[in-house]
C-alpha cells in the first residue's frame, strides 16, 4: 500500500514538473517571462480593441506557428510598450478569445494569452 502512494506521489510530482517545463519552454521563445497579472493586462487591452473573428482556415494561434500572410499584424498599445518595453519588437493578432504575441520578422507566434 505505501509502495502504491509512493508512486502515485511520484507520478503527480513528475506530471506538474513536466507541466511546469512545459511552461517554461515556451516562455524562451518569447525571451523573457510576462509575469500573469501583465499578461492579463496586455490581453484585457488588446482584445477589447480588436477584432476578434476566426482564424484564417488552417491557422492555429499556437507557440511556434507561423501567422499567414493574409492576417495583418497589429501594434501593441504604446502605454504597453511604454510599461513593458520588451514587448516593442513584438506585434500581435486576435483569433476568438487568444491574443497572440508574434515576431513581426519570422511572423512567428512568441506567446499566447488567454483571458
Amino acid at each position: 500500500m505505501k509502495s502504491l502512494f509512493m508512486a502515485g506521489a511520484s507520478a503527480l510530482i513528475l506530471a506538474g514538473a513536466v507541466y511546469l517545463g512545459t511552461i517554461r519552454a515556451e516562455r524562451i521563445h518569447l525571451g523573457f517571462a510576462l509575469p500573469a497579472d501583465e499578461e492579463l493586462d496586455i490581453y484585457q487591452q488588446v482584445h477589447k480593441s480588436a477584432s476578434n473573428g476566426a482564424p484564417p482556415a488552417g491557422f492555429h494561434p499556437q507557440i511556434g506557428a507561423k501567422v499567414p500572410g493574409s492576417v495583418t499584424l497589429n501594434s501593441l498599445p504604446s502605454d504597453l510598450t511604454n510599461r513593458l518595453p520588451e514587448l516593442r519588437k513584438y506585434d500581435y493578432v486576435t483569433a476568438r478569445n487568444v491574443v497572440a504575441l508574434v515576431d513581426p520578422v519570422t511572423r512567428n507566434v512568441v506567446d499566447v494569452l488567454i483571458e
